[in-house]
């Protein structure tokens, strides 16, 4: 009951030497060269795939996006631009609330040439009234970098225009005015046998970064707090690899040059 009736005797013949089955011999043989020619496509798909793991291009952009729930859409987050065993990774997403938005026209007032030395434009020609150089450091007011702040090296590390001793922000370049981020997420670089070649915070793992950006007026105190949030925030950072880059992580999305 239930099970299939054969009779004890009866000699089960190999498929498709049957005269009278439909599934003929030389069907057989067509449908395990189909069969074949599909295993062979695949094969050359997975060694496409492996060449494409292991041999990255040598220049290749990812963009790992972030989900802005209040208008339904995806935004950059970070781009990361790779050359080779280099890798540039740049922060395009938005900014904590305690940073400008936008560049600080009054970061310094450069003074101008034929100052009074307080801010005040004097166009008199009779010499009484004007003065070349506030600062008495040998650097005419017109081309001093810091004219009312003596400073005869006219050193300038960010290379703004505004020299180190009066620029309240000599790290930070506020012509290149980027956003900035003091992400927690998890950094991490892998190489093809995703073996980590460095995983981190980006100062911290970086070659070198910039932070192009600068604290709101109210939150520009002596706070140790907003100080130290600030000293780790960053724009951009500059990787310089020994071995070639073909993933990155941020946070648990992870992409393949």
């Amino acid at each position: 009951m239930g099970c299939l009736d054969t009779d004890e005797d009866e000699t089960l013949e190999p498929l498709g030497t049957d005269e009278n089955n439909e599934s003929s011999y030389d069907g057989l043989k067509a449908e395990i060269k189909n069969l074949t020619n599909e295993i062979e496509k695949l094969h050359d798909d997975l060694k496409s795939l492996e060449s494409y793991q292991y041999n990255p291009p040598e220049n290749s952009t990812l963009y790992f996006e972030n989900y802005d729930y209040d208008n339904g859409k995806y935004y950059n987050d970070y781009i990361v631009e790779k050359n080779g065993h280099n890798l540039i990774l740049k922060f395009v997403g938005q900014s904590p609330s305690y940073i400008q938005t936008e560049q600080n026209s009054e970061n310094n007032n450069n003074g101008t040439d034929n100052s009074n030395c307080n801010g005040v434009q004097n166009n008199s020609t009779n010499g009484n009234n004007t003065n070349d150089d506030c600062d008495n450091d040998g650097i005419k007011n017109e081309v001093d970098n810091c004219p009312n702040t003596a400073n005869n090296n006219q050193n300038d590390r960010d290379e703004d225009g505004i020299g180190d001793v009066c620029d309240l922000y000599p790290d930070t370049n506020l012509e290149n005015y980027e956003p900035c981020t003091i992400s927690h997420a998890n950094f991490i670089i892998y190489n093809s046998n995703m073996d980590i070649i460095r995983q981190g915070t980006p100062p911290l793992i970086s070659d070198s970064y910039e932070r192009n950006c600068i604290l709101k007026e109210q939150y520009q105190t002596n706070s140790y707090t907003w100080n130290e949030q600030f000293g780790r925030m960053w724009s951009e950072a500059y990787f310089s690899l020994e071995e070639e880059p073909v993933r990155m992580q941020i946070g648990s999305t992870i992409l393949t040059f």
